[in-house]
C-alpha cells in the first residue's frame, strides 16, 4: 500500500527527532529520498475531455516512460510543463485556446507524474526531460511553465549546449524565486535542527554534483539567458508569494510582470484573465 505524502513527512520529521543526533548520515539519507519522492494527484473530470483528442506517445529518460501528448497542426509548437506533484492536464483549460491560436502545443508528465513511470525526480532530471522532447520536436517555440515547471524549462534554457536557446519565450507562472528557499522550506516542515540542515543541504549538492544552488535558481539563471519572458504570479498565493516574482522581475531583463488576484497557486492555470495574457504575450 502506497503512503501519503503526510506520512512520509511524519516519518521524516520523527527521523530526524530521534535519531538525527545519533546516526545523523542514515537520517540524511532517508529525508533526501523523501525530498526527491512525488505523489500523484487526482485528475479533475474536466481534464479527460481534453486527452480525447490528444496525440499521445512516449519516451525513455532515465531508464523512466515519460509519457507526453499533443495538440492542433501548427507549424510552430508551445511545450508546457507542469508542476511539482501535478500533471499534463491541468493545463486542459489553456490548451484549446493555444491551438485555436494557430499553435501546436506539447506536453508532458514529469517523471513520478501522471501516466509517466516512477516514484522520484528531480528538478534537474526534469530539465533533461525538456531537452530531450526539445530535441525529438524542433518546431518547439516558446515554453509554458508552472512552479516547478518554471524552473525546470529555466534550467533547460540556461544549461543548453545548442547553438540556439530552446526557446524564443517563456512564461513562467507561479514559480519560486531559488532552490535553496524551497530546500529550506522543505527542512523547516522536517523541524531540522541546525545542524541536521547543514548536513542536509550539503548532502543534497555533493547528490546532484552541484558547487552551489545557483544552478538550479531561477534568480540567478534568469541573470544569463536572453529570452523573452512573461511572469504571472497571484497576490493571494499562500505558496509562492508576489514578492518573488517582483524580484526575478527586476533581474530578468526582456521580461514583464503580470499580477492576477483571488486564484491563488493552482486556479491560475485555468484563469480566463491569466490564459489571455499568455495567449497575447505568444503572438506579440
Amino acid at each position: 500500500m502506497a503512503l501519503s505524502s503526510s506520512t512520509y513527512f511524519t516519518i521524516g520529521r520523527l527521523s530526524v527527532k530521534y535519531l538525527g543526533a545519533i546516526f545523523p548520515s542514515f537520517v540524511c539519507r532517508i529525508v533526501l529520498r523523501h525530498w526527491h519522492r512525488t505523489f500523484r494527484t487526482r485528475s479533475r473530470p474536466s481534464e479527460a475531455e481534453i486527452f480525447r483528442n490528444a496525440y499521445q506517445q512516449s519516451l525513455i529518460f532515465d531508464g523512466q516512460q515519460v509519457m507526453s501528448y499533443s495538440w492542433g497542426n501548427g507549424k510552430q509548437a508551445i511545450l508546457l510543463g507542469h508542476g511539482w506533484n501535478g500533471r499534463a492536464g491541468q493545463f486542459a483549460a489553456l490548451i484549446p485556446v493555444l491551438v485555436d491560436a494557430g499553435w501546436k502545443v506539447i506536453a508532458f508528465d514529469a517523471p513520478g507524474h501522471g501516466k509517466s513511470s516512477g516514484n522520484s525526480t528531480s528538478l534537474v532530471q526534469i530539465a533533461g526531460v525538456v531537452t530531450a522532447i526539445c530535441s525529438q520536436h524542433p518546431e518547439i517555440k516558446h515554453y509554458i511553465g508552472h512552479s516547478a515547471g518554471g524552473m525546470s524549462g529555466l534550467i533547460a534554457q540556461a544549461h543548453s549546449m545548442w547553438e540556439k536557446p530552446l526557446f524564443a519565450k517563456m512564461v513562467c507562472i507561479a514559480m519560486p524565486r531559488d532552490s535553496e528557499w524551497l530546500f529550506d522550506l522543505f527542512c523547516d516542515a522536517l523541524h531540522a535542527t541546525p545542524p541536521m540542515r547543514i548536513r542536509l543541504k550539503k548532502g543534497y549538492l555533493e547528490q546532484q554534483h552541484m558547487a552551489d544552488w545557483h544552478a538550479t535558481s531561477p534568480i540567478e539563471l534568469v541573470k544569463g539567458i536572453d529570452t523573452h519572458g512573461l511572469l504571472i504570479y497571484d497576490d493571494t498565493d499562500k505558496g509562492i508569494p508576489l514578492e518573488q516574482g517582483k524580484t526575478l522581475a527586476e533581474n530578468w531583463k526582456g521580461s514583464k510582470l503580470f499580477v492576477s488576484h483571488g486564484y491563488g497557486h493552482l486556479r491560475l492555470l485555468s484563469s480566463k484573465t491569466v490564459i489571455e495574457q499568455v495567449r497575447d504575450f505568444l503572438k506579440e
